[in-house]
């Protein structure tokens, strides 16, 4: 098992890459929908199956499916028909097939294969994104200097490395009311003015283990300058928490509610609560600390303060929109 693992994972990974790459590259020109778990699980299947009868490892083909394309093959009925035919060849004329020279079956594959490098891609690449680019150019080299199955493990981790490095700094934004009493990042308006009782946040980006070093430093911070005792949460840009971040929100939560006024949170998805729900971290916090939205949290909050904003609009909140 030591000595299979490693190398059926990266086979198996290399097939899906492949096949995935393939079924993208030809949709974007036929502006087909794809359905690329209909296919992993197609391809887990067809492999497990045929394992069992000493066969190679299969996966999509660049070049037939080129070939197919261009020769306007609409249905997988194009693969069977080439599988027929070939089977027909290798059977009947496979000694007349040996005399084919291969340098010119190699400038065919190649012909074929060049057809499907996507240049206007690759310069958009260039311009638009460093870290696409940093990709495409660490996998591109990787193919030409060492195995294929290292240049997709580099290409996988690096854009693995730069997934993490952009989600583990969400943004983290400070609302404020404008003069058309909406709630804007006060960055956008200089006029903009914030409540003097409630600090209001809203977050960019999921709760996890990864991100949640930058979320801590900026409470904690805030606790530490103990100027504001109520900070209210815009929850409607967290697509999901995981654990860690629902271990590290509920002890934060409880830190606030011990010793300042506390962290209420409005319009958190159903989806992200649910490992709050189920890990019984709601329960442990209170249910009463949710808000469905801003303007209801920031009136209910407002009735617990013994000096309430100042602010007419804030005061008054139901005269303004979120």
């Amino acid at each position: 098992m030591r000595m299979l693992t490693m190398g059926a994972i990266i086979l198996a990974t290399l097939g899906l890459v492949e096949a995935a790459a393939i079924s993208r590259s030809i949709a974007l020109n036929t502006h087909q929908k794809l359905n690329t778990n209909q296919e992993f699980v197609s391809q887990g299947i067809s492999n497990v199956v045929s394992s069992f009868f000493s066969c190679y490892t299969s996966s999509g083909s660049f070049t037939r499916s080129s070939i197919n394309y261009q020769a306007g093959a609409k249905t997988p009925m194009a693969a069977v028909i080439s599988g027929v035919g070939l089977m027909i060849v290798v059977l009947l004329f496979a000694k007349y097939a040996a005399f084919l020279p291969k340098p010119a079956m190699g400038g065919i594959i190649l012909l074929v294969a060049y057809n499907l490098i996507d240049f206007k891609h690759i310069k958009h690449i260039i311009k638009s994104s460093k870290r696409e680019l940093i990709v495409f150019g660490a996998t591109f080299l990787g193919t030409l200097f060492l195995e294929l199955d290292q240049a997709l493990v580099i290409g996988i981790f690096i854009s693995l490395f730069f997934y993490m490095e952009r989600t583990s700094k969400p943004n983290i934004a400070t609302l404020g009311l404008n003069q058309k009493n909406r709630l804007i990042n006060i960055i956008r308006d200089k006029n903009v003015k914030e409540c003097s009782s409630i600090k209001i946040l809203r977050i960019d980006g999921s709760l996890y283990f990864g991100s949640i070093e930058k979320i801590s430093d900026y409470l904690s911070n805030l606790y530490d300058e103990n100027e504001i005792q109520y900070v209210l949460i815009a929850a409607d840009g967290i697509n999901f928490i995981d654990l860690a971040a629902a271990e590290w929100i509920s002890n934060e939560i409880q830190k606030w509610q011990e010793n300042r006024g506390g962290i209420y949170i409005a319009g958190l998805k159903i989806i992200s609560q649910d490992v709050l729900i189920k890990g019984g971290f709601i329960d442990k916090i209170g249910e009463n600390i949710f808000f469905e939205g801003k303007k209801k949290a920031i009136a209910e909050i407002h009735k617990k303060i013994e000096h309430p904003c100042k602010n007419k609009a804030f005061k008054e909140c139901s005269g303004w929109r979120e």
